[in-house]
């Protein structure tokens, strides 16, 4: 079962997606892949092995505990409830996959655990490679063909493979803190392999903990000065118990820590190809450190500090999020729904604005973002299932502790700002780490004919929907021209289209392509079917989740429809979710009505109507 350890590879493959020409929807290649190689496996372990007994441990209960309320929810839902069938499913073959490697015989594990340190530090030079590129501003990217509705015009797009070169490192992730999160594994990873090492290898394990802090630090991710505290205690902690592993600990955490300094004084500035020198050495990028820390440090003393826009942005969705569990404490407004009850008139008067012009579809806190959409009853899963994991991992011997018990801690530090554990990828190697835990059972399954014919069914759906899933995803960015489409026929093409939202995992993927791409200067005998269509997607779209941009769309579409309360009421409803961002409302109305003058001037009007 080495071939597991391919799902720890996976959080670091390169992140592409194809410009403008993708939909809005969480759907990208590496979560594909992750699920296609974590069902292979399950398929593969059942023809392979003969199990005489199931064992499942506290962590691995809890989840499939957590994955039965989500179930309970479904009727309760009143719109797009993919998103729960895609939660529940992948959620169930993480566990089984969790749960085929927590049967596995110690020795195994042993090797599992062995290949997957090693494959983390091979992974975090491959992302620093990807990050000299781009310091260099060394492009690398491929091109695919782009099909018109029309099919009369197409174009090239352009994958981006070295995005975020010009104002943070992302390696090949496209996130700054996601990799600063995994370069923290590495220097967890390097701990381990340094243990009982010889000379010449203990001084490559010390070149691979300087590397890979200084590339974490010129990320400027805040987190990471959470990553190196937590190293620097964790290692105090253990120093008792095993000098050794305690003293590498502490090592790589005060390592991360001077660096993390140093980029916050600016000294790392030079390395991005782009920095021009100047006299204090300062750039936007230090300065969110730097700020960072005199805001603690004013804290600290009792002074009052202003918290940047970023910030400030968290705390508000915070509150939002548990606004919105007060209003459902028992089982939450369901999963994935918080953006859908965000601006609710209740919830919204009690709290302040966005301070950010966006909308964000996670309240940036696991538990927060948990306790809102599963109530309490989740809540107390989810809670069950760390402890239970972290209880698990920190019985385990060193050096295998560092590392499962180190990562477990990452991610949840990590998951307190932002939400890494909404990623696939990033999700199933908590699985993985959760099963490696060589802990007692608490729960034996002995109908095994019976949970291998479910694993078998689930795994063999989950590739059948993924084959579907990446061919629609392809249609929907217009990247694959459909057999049966007609040129200079739009209506017909996009009817084609829009049968795919009988498949419920793509439901609201399909309505939010149309209210993202399809613009109306006005409603006539030939597209008025269409524009109807279009309406009832964007109308459901806004509803579920009210981007500015969709609610400004659905706006200017009931004007088309003459129905100009309606359209007031709309930009009001947008201005009291963000009245700081006028300016920026005028423009997407300008631009999404200039086909229309007469309704772009009705509509700025409505907008300078709204106090």
């Amino acid at each position: 079962m080495g071939s597991i350890s391919l799902l720890f590879i996976i959080p670091f493959l390169p992140f592409f997606v194809p410009a403008s020409a993708t939909i809005i929807a969480p759907y990208y290649i590496r979560e594909a892949f992750t699920v296609l190689i974590a069902a292979l496996l399950i398929l593969i372990y059942y023809r392979k092995t003969q199990t005489i007994i199931v064992r499942m441990n506290l962590a691995q209960v809890f989840m499939l505990v957590f994955v039965t309320i989500l179930i309970c929810q479904i009727p309760f839902l009143d719109s797009y409830i993919n998103y729960s069938f895609e939660a529940i499913a992948v959620i169930i073959i993480g566990v089984l996959l969790s749960v085929i490697i927590f049967n596995l015989s110690v020795e195994a594990k042993d090797k599992l655990f062995k290949i997957i340190s090693k494959a983390i530090i091979l992974c975090c030079y491959i992302q620093i490679c990807i990050c000299i590129l781009q310091l260099n501003n060394i492009g690398l990217s491929f091109s695919s063909k782009f099909y018109s509705f029309d099919l009369t015009n197409s174009a090239i797009v352009h994958f981006n493979l070295l995005t975020l070169s010009e104002e943070r490192i992302g390696g090949g992730l496209n996130q700054a803190n996601n990799l600063a999160d995994l370069l923290a594994w590495g220097l967890l990873a390097n701990v381990v392999n340094s243990i009982n090492k010889n000379k010449w290898h203990l001084i490559l394990a010390y070149f691979t903990m300087i590397i890979i802090s200084i590339f974490i630090s010129l990320t400027f991710s805040r987190i990471a000065v959470l990553f190196a505290l937590f190293m620097i205690g964790y290692g105090v902690v253990i120093f008792r118990k095993e000098k050794c592993i305690g003293k590498q600990l502490l090592v790589h955490g005060i390592t991360l820590s001077i660096c993390i300094l140093i980029a916050a004084k600016g000294y790392f500035n030079f390395a991005y190809a782009n920095y021009n020198v100047n006299t204090n050495n300062h750039t936007s990028n230090n300065a969110r450190i730097e700020t960072s820390l005199n805001m603690l440090n004013n804290l600290a003393q009792g002074k009052s500090s202003n918290l940047s826009a970023s910030d400030s942005q968290r705390t508000t969705l915070w509150k939002r999020g548990w606004h919105e569990f007060i209003e459902h404490p028992l089982y939450g407004n369901g999963w994935n729904y918080y953006s859908k009850y965000l601006f609710e008139s209740n919830i919204q008067a009690k709290t302040k604005p966005l301070p950010q012009l966006a909308l964000p579809m996670n309240a940036h806190n696991i538990f927060i973002q948990v306790l809102a959409t599963t109530g309490i009853l989740g809540f107390l899963c989810v809670v069950g299932f760390f402890c239970a994991a972290l209880y698990s991992a920190w019985k385990q011997d060193v050096p295998k502790q560092v590392l499962i018990f180190g990562i477990i801690c990452i991610l949840l530090i990590h998951s307190q700002v932002e939400y890494p554990l909404f990623y696939v990828q990033f999700l199933y190697c908590l699985f993985i780490l959760v099963g490696l835990s060589n802990n007692k059972a608490i729960y034996s399954l002995k109908n095994v004919k019976l949970f291998k014919l479910i694993s078998i069914l689930i795994s063999t759906l989950a590739i059948w929907q993924i084959i579907i899933g990446i061919n629609y995803f392809l249609i929907l960015a217009q990247l694959k021209k459909p057999a049966n489409y007609i040129a200079n026929n739009p209506l017909h093409n996009i009817m084609i289209k829009y049968q795919m939202a009988a498949n419920p995992f793509w439901s609201y993927y399909v309505d939010a392509n149309f209210a993202e791409k399809l613009n109306f200067d006005k409603i006539t005998p030939d597209n008025k079917k269409l524009f109807d269509l279009t309406y009832n997607a964007s109308k459901n779209v806004e509803e579920f989740t009210p981007f500015p941009g969709f609610t400004i769309k659905l706006a200017y579409m009931e004007q088309l429809r003459g129905n100009t309360i309606r359209s007031q009421e709309l930009i009001n409803k947008v201005l009291n979710s963000y009245p700081d961002f006028r300016a920026n409302l005028r423009d997407s109305i300008s631009t999404i009505a200039k086909g229309n003058p007469a309704i772009q001037t009705s509509m700025l009007k409505q907008l300078d109507a709204k106090p």
